[in-house]
């Protein structure tokens, strides 16, 4: 199931990633730069790599508490590997013996709780590390 997420989840950010670059390449500190005589290298990691790593940092923080929902979701429906136990595999059981409606409530409480406050912490750390990172924040 990583795979499959792994797969088809990294289109969405290469192509907003390589438009950013493209953008920034056609600046024209850039361009003042690769006529100065700098290194591409140089060029990339001083001028490029600053104003994508903001957007990284935000989509991985995005992506990690969507690939964890997808999984969770995806167990819930009864589509993930059996044999691991996983949040939605136990909400999945808690569904099947009826649980709600019997009042067991600590079957449900805990994977639902937990499958939150995990996104909700990858969202946190997506936005300190942003405020670290991002210049435009540095100033503020």
């Amino acid at each position: 199931m990583v795979a499959f997420l792994v797969m088809f989840g990294w289109v969405a950010v290469a192509k907003v990633s390589r438009s950013m670059a493209l953008q920034a390449r056609a600046r024209g500190y850039v361009e003042a730069s690769r006529l100065m005589g700098q290194r591409d290298t140089r060029t990339i990691l001083r001028h490029v790599m600053p104003q994508l790593l903001p957007y990284a940092l935000a989509s991985i923080a995005i992506s990690v508490p969507a690939a964890i929902t997808t999984e969770a979701g995806l167990s819930f429906l009864g589509l993930g590997d059996p044999e691991y136990p996983t949040w939605g595999q136990m909400l999945r059981d808690a569904s099947l013996h009826g649980a709600a409606a019997r009042g067991l409530w600590w079957w449900v409480v805990p994977p639902g709780l937990m499958i939150a406050v995990t996104g909700l912490a990858f969202v946190f750390i997506g936005g300190s590390l942003d405020a670290a990172v991002n210049p435009r924040m540095r100033r503020a």
